[in-house]
């Protein structure tokens, strides 16, 4: 399994889902939370733990991405 970049990524990313870093996070779905368009995520290289979600935004929904800690 690659290496990766988790440590080296933001605590918050807007404007970016989890396929924009596939090859660079090792993500499987842990959790997805339909009524709130949540997905949670643990990288299968270092354990951390990230949630994808969706924000208005002036044409449409912003794709996020917020670690919660190390699972």
């Amino acid at each position: 399994m690659k290496k990766c970049i988790c440590s080296e990524l933001p605590k918050y990313i807007e404007g970016a889902s989890m396929n924009e870093y596939k090859g660079k996070i090792c993500p499987f779905e842990i959790q997805f939370i339909p009524q709130e368009w949540v997905t949670i995520y643990k990288c299968q290289c270092c354990g951390e733990l990230w949630k994808e979600f969706y924000i208005q935004g002036g044409h449409g929904e912003v794709p996020c991405l917020l670690k919660l800690e190390k699972g």
